[in-house]
């Protein structure tokens, strides 16, 4: 599965602005509640224009609920994970 990178696109002002929203929004939710995580990731992903983060995000919840269900084939799952291992990356940079 091909990911299209958004970060080559976004300015540092972009970036630096999804930061702030991280913070922002990890400072006012509770860690155990529930969605809090989905919730950033639909607000970052409007403010940078990025529907692939929505999208790898929910691959995530898709490998783990094959961690319960085996339903996923070897192919699958691998591209799944290279697929979540960008989203990481990506995050990752948007935080520096």
């Amino acid at each position: 599965m091909a990911v299209k990178p958004f970060t080559s696109k976004l300015s540092s002002l972009d970036k630096r602005k999804a930061f702030s929203s991280l913070k922002a929004y990890s400072l006012h939710q509770a860690p155990s509640e529930r969605g809090a995580f989905r919730g950033f990731i639909t607000t970052l992903r409007k403010e940078l224009n990025a529907s692939e983060l929505l999208r790898c995000f929910d691959l995530v919840g898709a490998l783990h609920q094959n961690f319960y269900e085996n339903w996923l084939t070897a192919e699958m799952m691998s591209d799944y994970a290279e697929a979540i291992k960008s989203l990481v990356e990506k995050l990752k940079r948007l935080a520096r």
